[in-house]
């Protein structure tokens, strides 16, 4: 409903431009039980639980009004080297590390999606997290979940994030990979090939 609103006080928003608004002008909630509340480096309030917080409609529309559409949306790339890495089924945390070169100098990242080459017997078990160049976590996968099917192929585990919303990408970008389970019932292989990473702003 208070999209509806935006786009009738302003129809040339896109999709992003609405996200912008929204992520802009949201309220943090006040939670102490949200504990995945963060503030980034760019100042944007983000919570696993709320998002970028409770929609201030007025502000949205407000906002809308005099917001300026944003340019087409472009793409960041960076792709880590070939690990090959076994998983420790002991908890153990393995990191890899890939670096967004100075050639995206001036992207303002909106998504960052991680596509993941991997193979383990039970990829629910996995905690994976996101650090971008600035510090701010992602939480892209909590591990203990009941996903156990292998990605076949030229497939990969493809997640996202928003916590670097307004953030600069250049830098360098670590994933970090660990196995919350200690049981592997099959005896097959945990490997940790590669990673990919694009943000998109």
């Amino acid at each position: 409903g208070v999209i509806a609103l935006m786009l009738e006080a302003n129809p040339d928003l896109t999709w992003r431009d609405v996200q912008g608004v929204l992520a802009s002008t949201s309220q943090k909630v006040a939670d102490p039980l949200a504990e995945s509340a963060t503030t980034n480096s760019a100042g944007f309030w983000h919570s696993d639980w709320y998002g970028f917080g409770i929609v201030d409609a007025k502000k949205a529309v407000d906002t809308a009004l005099t917001w300026k559409p944003w340019p087409p949306e472009e793409q960041a790339i960076g792709e880590s080297k070939e690990e090959n890495a076994k998983i420790d089924e002991n908890g153990a945390e393995f990191v890899s590390e890939l670096t967004i070169g100075n050639e995206y100098n001036g992207l303002i990242s909106e998504s960052a999606v991680v596509l993941l080459d991997l193979e383990h017997y039970n990829r629910g078990d996995l905690k994976l997290t996101l650090t971008s160049p600035s510090g701010t976590e992602s939480v892209l996968h909590p591990g203990r979940r009941p996903e156990n099917n292998q990605p076949e192929g030229d497939e990969r585990w493809k997640l996202m994030t928003l916590r670097n919303w307004g953030e600069d990408p250049v830098g360098i970008w670590k994933l970090k990979i660990q196995d919350v389970e200690n049981a592997n019932p099959t005896g097959g292989s945990n490997e940790f090939r590669q990673w990919k990473l694009t943000v998109y702003g």
